[in-house]
C-alpha cells in the first residue's frame, strides 16, 4: 500500500462498529480476500471504477470523454474494457445518472480530521467515537498514527477493526496508545481451511489475538461472521470457543452474515467467487448456534 492509503467510504452516524455514535472510516486494502467479503470495494489499495449497469441510460458522454478509448456502449448500457482503463474518473464526471463512480479518494489528514471533529458533540453524548475499517485499517498505520493522536488529543475515542493481520511491533509503536477499542474479527480456526478461505494462514492473526489479550489494553474485542457453512460450523465455532475461552475471553459476538457484498463485484468487473451464500442463516439455526457457542465458551472460560 502507498504511503497515503485511499478511503473508500466515511459513514456518519452509525450506531455499529463501536458503542455509540460513530463515523467510520474505510480505508482501502487488504491482506485477506475473504470469499464472503462484504466490502470487496475495500479489497485493493488502488482506485477503482465501479459501473452500476441499472444506472445507466444509454447517452455515450462518457465514451466519448474517455482517453483510453476504454468504454463503449451496448444495447444494456455502458461496457468497461477493465484492460484499458486507468481510473482516471473522467467518465464519472459527465455521468448525470451516476452510473459511473470512483472508489477510492485521497484525503489530506488534515482534511480528514476536521470532518471527523464536526460529530464531536455527537461523541461526546453518546459515548461514541471514531471506527477505522476497511479494507484492512492496519496496512496504513503510519499515515493513521498522526491522525488518531489527534483525535485523542481531542478526547475523540478511536476504535480500530482489523482482520488481525498485521505487524505488532508497528501497531505497538505507532496505534496502541491512543486506540480504545480494537474489533478483532475471528473467522475459523484451522489454518488450512482459513488460507481456503481467506488466502492467508491464520497463525499470525491468532497470535497477535493472543497477546493482545493478555496485554489487556487497548481493550480487545473478538468477534466472529456467521457465514453460512464457512465459519458458522459446529466444528469451527466450538474450535473458537475452546480457543478464546482458554486465553480468559468471556465474551464474543457473533455477527450475522451479511451478503451485501454479494451484488458488488461485478460493478467493480470482478467476478464473485463462486459458492458463497447468498442468504443468512435462518433465525432458529443461529439461536442453536449461539446457544452452543455461548455455553462452549463459558465451559472453556472457567476451566481455562
Amino acid at each position: 500500500m502507498s504511503s497515503t492509503p485511499l478511503i473508500a467510504d466515511i459513514a456518519r452516524g452509525s450506531s455499529v462498529d463501536g458503542p455509540g455514535l460513530r463515523t467510520v472510516v474505510f480505508i482501502k486494502g487488504c491482506p485477506l480476500r475473504c470469499v464472503w467479503c462484504h466490502n470487496p470495494e475495500c479489497m485493493l489499495a488502488h482506485a477503482e471504477l465501479a459501473l452500476d449497469i441499472d444506472r445507466c441510460g444509454g447517452c455515450g458522454r462518457c465514451v466519448d470523454c474517455c482517453p483510453k478509448g476504454a468504454l463503449s456502449v451496448s444495447e444494456s448500457g455502458v461496457v468497461i474494457d477493465r484492460s484499458r482503463c486507468d481510473h482516471c474518473g473522467l467518465c464519472t464526471e459527465v455521468c448525470d445518472r451516476l452510473a459511473l463512480r470512483m472508489i477510492g479518494r485521497g484525503w489530506t489528514r488534515d482534511a480528514l480530521l476536521e470532518l471527523l471533529l464536526r460529530d464531536l458533540p455527537y461523541y461526546q453524548v453518546s459515548g461514541g467515537g471514531v471506527t477505522f475499517s476497511g479494507g484492512e485499517a492496519l496496512q496504513a498505520m503510519a499515515w493513521l498514527s498522526p491522525l488518531i493522536q489527534a483525535l485523542h488529543g481531542q478526547g475523540v475515542s478511536v476504535a480500530i477493526e482489523t482482520c488481525g493481520w498485521f505487524d505488532l511491533a508497528d501497531f505497538d509503536r505507532l496505534i496502541a496508545p491512543w486506540v480504545d477499542l480494537i474489533l478483532f474479527d475471528v473467522k475459523v480456526i484451522d489454518p488450512d481451511l482459513h488460507e481456503q478461505l481467506t488466502g492467508i494462514r491464520n497463525e499470525r492473526i491468532l497470535a497477535n489475538l493472543h497477546t493482545l489479550l493478555e496485554r489487556g489494553q487497548p481493550r480487545v474485542q473478538p468477534r466472529v461472521p456467521l457465514v453460512p457453512g464457512m465459519t458458522a460450523t459446529r466444528a469451527n465455532l466450538i474450535a473458537i470457543a475452546d480457543l478464546l475461552g482458554s486465553w480468559g475471553v468471556r465474551e464474543c459476538p457473533l455477527l450475522a452474515y451479511n451478503p451485501s457484498g454479494s451484488g458488488k463485484w461485478a460493478k467493480l468487473g470482478r467476478v464473485r467467487p463462486g459458492g458463497v451464500p447468498l442468504l443468512p442463516i435462518p433465525f432458529a439455526q443461529e439461536q442453536a448456534m449461539r446457544a452452543v457457542f455461548e455455553e462452549r465458551l463459558a465451559a472453556a472460560a472457567v476451566l481455562g
